[in-house]
């Protein structure tokens, strides 16, 4: 979130940015995986998991931002890496205290809406 303030306060301030649409990211192309592994990791959590290859309609299935407008133009540099955003979002979310989770039903829901895909393109 720092790296999010950054970025506004200097969309805000700089004069050139009206209007503009601006990425801010990493910069960094991080694969789902990759985000899997550093969540159990940074929460001392060892489960199961798998990509199925099912997805929403609409899902984005290859991004990262390119940072190269908003550092040209706002000298916008991230500031935190993806691993220690990781790592301060787990801290935060354990404060949170445990809630049920709903993963399962909204799959279900989203599958009765004819909004899943699978891996070959099946409903």
């Amino acid at each position: 979130i720092d790296d999010v303030v950054d970025a506004t306060i200097r969309a805000v301030e700089h004069e050139n940015a009206s209007g503009e649409v601006f990425n801010v990211g990493s910069g960094v192309q991080t694969s789902v995986m990759t985000v899997v592994e550093h969540l159990l990791s940074s929460f001392g959590a060892e489960t199961a998991h798998n990509v199925t290859g099912n997805y929403r309609l609409g899902d984005i299935r290859h991004n990262f931002a390119d940072l190269t407008k908003i550092s040209n133009l706002l000298g916008f540099k991230p500031s935190v890496s993806f691993e220690e955003g990781i790592k301060r979002f787990a801290s935060w979310a354990a404060t949170q205290g445990a809630k049920s989770s709903a993963y399962e039903r909204s799959l279900s829901e989203m599958s009765e809406r004819g909004l899943m895909r699978g891996a070959k393109g099946q409903v």
